[in-house]
């Protein structure tokens, strides 16, 4: 195995229906299907919010995804290996905590790439930690995000366009390749 690609927070939460949900981001869907179609042979992991009503996340965001109907994946992906998560970085996921053995596990060229949303949240926050991570380690990975299969929320305070846009530049220059 080469690659891995990692579908973040493609769930009813922020697709369909919840505080955070936006129908624009099903829009990137037909693209990472297109992405993991093109790679027959990466593996590929979801990753879910799944909060419960005290989770300390709900602090700074809204209420969203307290394990009900909102933390399911959306239909396209439903097939795939699932994980859940209770922050905005899914690097800190209990289980996957041994990073770098997962990682030694891929083929050269060792490529991860990250896809869905929110942009300039919890997709920017884990490939920024897990790009540091390999570097701390000397491990030569790829962290890669596809800027068609990202997106984010638009709201009265949260540009789309201006929030993807930063993101993407602050990606970039943190050394995550931006496709």
């Amino acid at each position: 195995m080469k690659e891995v690609i990692f579908i973040v927070d493609m769930i009813r939460g922020f697709c369909e229906k919840g505080n955070l949900a936006d129908p624009y981001i099903m829009n990137i869907v037909p693209n990472i299907n297109k992405l993991i179609e093109d790679k027959p042979e990466a593996k590929v992991i979801c990753i879910c919010d799944k909060h419960e009503k005290n989770s300390k996340e709900l602090e700074h965001f809204p209420e969203h995804c307290i394990d009900t109907e909102e933390c399911e994946l959306v239909d396209d992906f439903k097939t795939k290996a699932i994980y859940f998560k209770n922050s905005t970085n899914a690097f800190f996921l209990n289980d996957l905590d041994d990073w770098e053995e997962e990682i030694q596990k891929l083929e050269k060229p060792k490529n991860i790439y990250i896809v869905g949303c929110c942009t300039d949240i919890c997709i920017m926050n884990f490939a920024i930690t897990l790009k540091n991570f390999c570097d701390q380690r000397n491990l030569s990975v790829n962290i890669i995000v596809p800027k068609n299969c990202v997106e984010t929320y638009d709201s009265p305070e949260h540009s789309r366009e201006e929030w993807n846009d930063m993101a993407i530049k602050f990606m970039k220059l943190n050394g995550v390749k931006t496709i």
